[in-house]
């Protein structure tokens, strides 16, 4: 009996990278599960090439959602570094002001 057990923990821990990808300050767990779940459906397909597993759908669609886990989580961490460096700006600037005009000049 083949085994699918790679394909379908694939496919799990894509599905669970999707769902951290979808909140940025989570992009990190994202990439962690994308990783995973590539590395999983990547080994899966090796299996399903030997015909030592018979899932082949269930492993592409496993890879492909966890190339998406992979992009969401590298898109979420691009928008906390992105928000975290417009804060330390408008910090400085808010630092730096000596008057109202230059204090209404940071928004």
């Amino acid at each position: 009996m083949p085994r699918n057990g790679l394909g379908l923990a694939a496919i799990i821990v894509a599905m669970a990278g999707l769902v951290f990808g979808l909140v940025p300050l989570t992009g990190f767990i994202a990439v962690i599960l994308g990783l995973t779940g590539l590395a999983l459906g990547l080994a899966a397909l090796a299996r399903v090439r030997r015909r030592q597993a018979t899932n082949k759908w269930t492993t592409r669609i496993a890879v492909l959602l966890s190339a998406g886990a992979l992009a969401l989580g590298i898109w979420g961490i691009a928008i906390v570094f992105g928000a975290f460096e417009d804060l330390d700006e408008g910090l400085d600037c808010i630092a730096e002001a000596d008057t109202s005009a230059e204090l209404d000049a940071c928004e």
